[in-house]
């Protein structure tokens, strides 16, 4: 649970601050009151949309648990708490929408048991009694409680003379009607800027629970509800589509409307309903056909409403669809459907890059993968890889285009997805070039080095090869080094000293001795520096007979013998050492620095000898 440093707010009052009433528009009444066959008890209502697919797949309760809450033991004593608790945490707040609520009339001996169970009795009918969108967006939502503490519990009712000390003033009869509680949002600013301060966030929609069980509420700034009622949740969802969403009512009163058109979308003084056009006819299960039905925003006439009766009209009913699409809308307006990618800063340069996206909810948004600006047909997961896709090298444009494909959304479709671009760069898997012996020497009589020419930069070590006499499982100690061309990477392998090398005077320049070899590259331990990417297979070298991997000393043309044509050359070194142009370092087999007696003994003992494969 994250927690604020920041002291419990304490809010005491002398005498109860009166303040003027808005208006009845901007602090909108509650759908309450209406006839009480109009009232549906979600706890047992059936399920409205049973069976449905595709648009209305979401239905009204019960419901699994999409969302877990924090929450303390309701039998615990009441302790100081600090100035804010997330109760709902589902990601980075500068791409959630975050809840912040507010409590008043709750004693410090209440907040960490009645107050706490309001907070959570509203959230979790808020996301997991079914009510749409709500659920379908959970993860879309961080949830923080403050903990506002008053002298005494309830909430003021001036005509009956009730008054009580809380913190934030709430009271009944509000602008003369007996349901409407009011706040003094001055102070509930106050509380929650000292909250909040610091915190990292701000709030985005935002609650007052009260604690009394009279039926009440409001949906100005705050949606304000009677935490105690029994109607408490549905009050919470009614006045939060008002101070969030800034829905209308759908419900009468007045005789006749005669003003201009309202700014709300879900009310019109159009009896075609052309304001939601792209919804009439549709029939909604639970709700019915969308249309335009007279008697909206408290005239019985001349103001329209897309539903017969909906949540904005009477209470235990549904979002209708032009309410529920408006509530997804102002979700995507704060939040972005990508929390995190890939970064695209730079061209991306790997042998098979894998891109990644990640949304807020993949249960609720799908991505499709583009290259050069063409789909690629299947690609919707998370993560794509250019090479696995069948990409091979070259350089592409790639796109995710994260999208929200709800049928609840049926205008402004383009806020409810984002497309992330890179430039990608697709390398070649490295692989051997070539492999000389003694830098390409043919010569064999003496075999000091080997070298591996890779047609990319790579990563080399000792363990990248392994060097065998052929026919053997034992392996030559090597001593590698690297360097670089401009398109490559080369190794060097010398020897060390061992079984089948020979010791020769002549630091790192120790030669295999006479006999067949065979040089394993090892795939996976070249990699290259760009992407740390492999190559795709092991290499073999020695194995056939024109790789000519041998060593038969005294053979200086390589031809597999010690003939006539080599003994001639020997000849011309024989007794010359490396101040005289005639030396032939290639016959010096003990590396003293000239070709003697030794090294012809050697070479005589070779005489007219081949080194078949």
């Amino acid at each position: 649970m994250q927690k604020s440093l920041r002291p419990t707010i304490v809010m005491l009052r002398q005498r109860k601050t009166r303040f003027s009433f808005e208006s009845l528009e901007a602090r909108r009444l509650l759908a309450a009151d209406v006839a009480s066959n109009d009232w549906i008890d979600p706890a047992t209502a059936p399920p409205i949309e049973s069976g449905v697919t595709g648009v209305d797949q979401w239905r009204m309760g019960p419901f699994q648990q999409q969302v877990l809450l924090n929450s303390a033991d309701l039998d615990a004593p009441a302790q100081q708490t600090t100035g804010f608790e997330t109760v709902l945490n589902n990601g980075p707040s500068d791409n959630r929408v975050d809840i912040v609520i507010l409590g008043d009339g709750y004693t410090a001996a209440q907040i960490d048991n009645v107050y706490l169970s309001h907070v959570n009795g509203m959230l979790e009918y808020l996301f997991n009694a079914g009510q749409d969108p709500y659920p379908r967006y959970a993860n879309f939502f961080n949830a923080h409680r403050i903990n506002v503490i008053s002298n005494e519990s309830g909430a003021d009712e001036p005509p009956n003379g009730i008054f009580v000390d809380t913190a934030l003033d709430a009271y009944y009869f509000c602008g003369g009607t007996e349901r409407l509680i009011c706040i003094n949002n001055t102070k509930a600013n106050a509380a929650k800027n000292e909250a909040l301060a610091g915190a990292g966030f701000n709030a985005e929609m935002q609650f007052v629970s009260v604690n009394d069980s009279k039926y009440g509420g409001s949906g100005g700034s705050y949606a304000v509800f009677a935490g105690a009622n029994g109607s408490a949740n549905e009050l919470a969802l009614h006045e939060v589509a008002h101070s969030f969403n800034d829905l209308a009512d759908e419900y009468g009163g007045s005789p006749l409307y005669t003003g201009g058109e309202p700014r709300e979308v879900n009310v019109t003084t159009d009896p075609q309903g052309a304001k939601w056009q792209r919804w009439v006819g549709y029939d909604q299960p639970g709700i019915g056909t969308i249309g335009a039905y007279e008697g909206a925003r408290y005239f019985n006439q001349g103001l329209y409403r897309p539903s017969n009766n909906s949540k904005m009209r009477s209470l235990g009913r549904p979002f209708d669809a032009v309410s529920r699409e408006k509530i997804i809308l102002d979700i995507y307006d704060l939040v972005d459907p990508v929390d995190d990618w890939l970064d695209n800063a730079q061209t991306i340069r790997d042998t098979a890059p894998e891109l990644w996206v990640q949304a807020i909810d993949w249960q609720v948004q799908a991505v499709q993968w583009s290259v050069d600006g063409v789909e690629v047909p299947a690609a919707t997961a998370g993560t794509f890889n250019l090479r696995d896709a069948g990409f091979g090298p070259g350089v592409y444009d790639v796109s995710a285009r994260v999208y929200d494909p709800t049928d609840w959304v049926r205008h402004q479709r383009s806020t409810l997805e984002q497309t992330i671009g890179w430039t990608v760069e697709v390398l070649a898997p490295p692989e051997v070039q070539s492999v000389q012996i003694n830098h390409g020497d043919s010569s064999r009589s003496l075999v000091t080095s080997v070298q591996v020419t890779f047609d990319s930069l790579v990563d080399v070590s000792a363990s990248s090869f392994l060097l065998m006499p052929r026919g053997t499982q034992q392996s030559i100690a090597l001593n590698v080094t690297s360097s670089t061309t401009t398109t490559g990477t080369v190794a060097d392998l010398r020897f060390q000293p061992g079984e089948f090398v020979l010791q020769r005077q002549a630091a790192g320049l120790h030669s295999l001795l006479d006999g067949q070899y065979e040089l394993k590259i090892i795939a996976s331990a070249v990699t290259t520096t760009v992407g740390n990417d492999p190559m795709s297979a092991d290499v073999l070298f020695g194995n056939q007979a024109t790789d000519a991997f041998f060593r038969l000393f005294g053979d200086v043309d390589g031809d597999r013998d010690v003939d006539g044509q080599d003994y001639g050359r020997f000849g011309q070194t024989f007794l010359q050492g490396p101040t005289s142009g005639a030396f032939d370092a290639r016959f010096d087999r003990d590396g003293d620095g000239d070709v003697d007696g030794q090294d012809y003994g050697q070479f005589g003992l070779r005489f007219l000898k081949t080194m078949p494969f």
